[in-house]
């Protein structure tokens, strides 16, 4: 059960009510997962395997780009290294 007084729920479940609201969807994808249940639970709108894995390919270079962005300074000391 979600609790209502988790900021960071809180602001996830408004910017996907609004991103739907606003936009719309002709495909979805969520994956939920409780550690501490153990549970992990996908669900979809509209979707076949060729869909699934675009999806993915988005979700995948989020995760790209945060990393990179988690990690600027390092990588930069390391490029300033091998310019040398």
């Amino acid at each position: 059960m979600i609790n209502p007084t988790d900021q960071s729920c809180i602001e996830f479940a408004e910017a996907m009510a609004k991103e739907l609201l606003e936009h719309g969807a002709t495909e979805a994808a969520i994956v939920i997962r409780n550690e501490p249940e153990g549970r992990v639970v996908t669900n979809y709108l509209n979707t076949n395997f060729e869909s699934r894995c675009v999806l993915i390919g988005y979700l995948l270079k989020d995760m790209f780009l945060g990393n990179i962005a988690e990690h600027a300074t390092e990588i930069k000391k390391i490029l300033e290294e091998n310019e040398q």
